[in-house]
């Protein structure tokens, strides 16, 4: 592109003019930084308002029974309990959170799976946490904050969200 003089201050400075030059190529990659922080500042503040939601409303497993029985699921497809498992009213569904400290999260609301239901969701919810989905994510987002401009990557970031529920509940289906 070609270069562009851009005059912002017309007052002289101890004797000489000031000039500010900016290229098309500056001004172009200042928007793409722009961009970028919009885009990280969004993605930030959703986490941030989810986690101050989440962390007000998860408590401890109330029903010993269903917590022993998801406790021995884990024995069963990891060997070990890894997973702690919380209750909230905000979920709809179960779901793992938590990169650092992942938390098996169920609904308040529905208890009462029966045996092969709920052996299907936690080894859905499992094969998250061993495939580690959650930092997975977490780089597609990194990726999608970097190509803000790109149709291609949003779609992208959105299939790879949905492809990831695939491929865990082909796991299921496939033990």
């Amino acid at each position: 592109l070609p270069m562009t003089e851009l005059r912002f201050f017309n007052s002289p400075g101890f004797g000489q003019e000031m000039k500010t030059e900016f290229s098309y190529s500056d001004i172009l990659v200042g928007m793409w930084v722009l961009g970028m922080i919009i885009c990280a500042l969004y993605y930030l503040i959703a986490y941030i308002c989810l986690h101050r939601q989440w962390k007000s409303g998860l408590k401890p497993m109330q029903n010993k029974v269903l917590e022993k029985r998801i406790h021995a699921l884990q024995v069963k497809y990891m060997g070990k309990i890894c997973i702690s498992v919380y209750e909230s009213a905000s979920a709809t569904s179960p779901m793992l959170l938590g990169l650092l400290v992942p938390k098996l999260v169920m609904p308040t609301h529905k208890e009462r799976w029966d045996e092969k239901e709920l052996e299907f969701i936690i080894a859905h919810e499992i094969c998250h946490y061993r495939m580690k989905d959650l930092w997975m994510k977490m780089i597609m987002l990194a990726a999608s904050c970097v190509n803000w401009f790109n149709p291609a990557v949003l779609y992208m970031k959105n299939q790879f969200f949905y492809d990831c529920e695939l491929v865990c509940d082909d796991c299921v289906i496939k033990n």
